[in-house]
């Protein structure tokens, strides 16, 4: 995940990611959040959601700052700076 600052009082957050498509990405963290031990995704492959303290992470950002997962994937997210606090 890259992380800037805007115009004005604007964060962008930027999703970089070589390894999934933004769909598995997706399905990854919404596995997560329905507390499934693992997910199979649609082209292929097993990801054990068990023990993934960075996946934890990731979704304890997004609801402390309001955001989907579908608005997280799409690329680019600004935010205003004062929820980044």
């Amino acid at each position: 995940m890259g992380l800037s600052l805007g115009n004005g009082d604007l964060i962008e957050l930027e999703m970089l990611n070589n390894d999934l498509s933004f769909e598995e990405l997706v399905q990854i963290i919404e596995g997560y959040y329905r507390r499934k031990s693992y997910v199979e995704l649609k082209k292929g492959g097993i990801v054990n959601l068990e023990d993934a303290p960075a996946l934890e992470d990731l979704a304890d950002l997004l609801d402390k700052l309001g955001v989907s997962v579908q608005e997280f994937v799409k690329g680019k997210l600004q935010i205003p700076a004062y929820r980044a606090l």
